[in-house]
């Protein structure tokens, strides 16, 4: 069974999520969009997890995460916007398998 937990937040200010996840079969989708600043801060222990992170907008992209576990995980985030963009990722990956991380981060254009 895989729990899944999507979040959304589209309000023109700035905006936190804090998260602390620990359990198996992991998936997470979050979305912040619109002006304003985004600050997103996950852990997370567990096999098979599945995050995936947007941080759209005009505004400054923070994301830290610190995952970790057994069996593979994959992180995918995106940050877009003209203003400062952080990520940081810290993960232990003892999987055979390995594990995928993806992080793009781009200007929006005029």
């Amino acid at each position: 069974m895989v729990t899944q937990f999507i979040f959304v937040s589209t309000k023109a200010a700035d905006n936190e999520i804090f998260i602390d996840q620990v359990g198996n079969n992991f998936s997470l989708y979050v979305y912040q969009d619109i002006n304003g600043e985004h600050r997103l801060q996950l852990f997370s222990q567990g096999d098979s997890q599945n995050i995936n992170l947007g941080q759209i907008g005009d505004a400054s992209h923070q994301a830290l995460i610190d995952i970790g576990g057994v069996e593979p995980y994959t992180i995918n985030l995106i940050q877009e916007g003209n203003i400062d963009r952080q990520a940081n990722v810290v993960g232990s990956c003892v999987t055979v398998g390995g594990c995928a991380v993806t992080i793009i981060q781009t200007p929006s254009t005029p």
